[in-house]
């Protein structure tokens, strides 16, 4: 099963159009582009080792009106997502637990930070 990170930002009113409209202009695929690249970058750094930095990838894609911007890992063992199992932590096949680093919440949150202000122009 895939697992992504995605975001949507909606909005309901009487001036939701203009609201819309000028989203539109800001989140452009150049600009998405950019806020894209600097994120795949910060999750790349935050790896705990290069197999899995080496697995990041980002896709922009257009679905009803929607731009989407998702973030992939493909680093798989035996069907489990490792760069997901690394940083929520795993069981062991002796029983054990390994606890997760962690790793992924500051390029997530600094993705989040990036967008938020690309909003506050807004």
């Amino acid at each position: 099963m895939k697992k992504t990170l995605q975001v949507e930002v909606t909005q309901s009113g009487m001036k939701s159009e203009l609201y819309l409209a000028k989203l539109s202009s800001i989140f452009t695929n150049k600009t998405l582009k950019k806020l894209a690249d600097e994120s795949l970058e910060d999750f790349i750094k935050a790896s705990p080792n290069t197999e899995i930095a080496s697995g990041w990838s980002y896709d922009i894609s257009m679905r009803a009106r929607k731009m989407i911007l998702t973030f992939n890992n493909q680093t798989f063992r035996n069907g489990d997502n490792v760069a997901i199992i690394v940083d929520i932590g795993y069981g062991t096949i002796d029983g054990k637990w390994v606890n997760g680093t962690g790793y992924l919440k500051e390029p997530i949150k600094k993705t989040y930070y990036r967008i938020n202000k690309l909003l506050e122009a807004v």
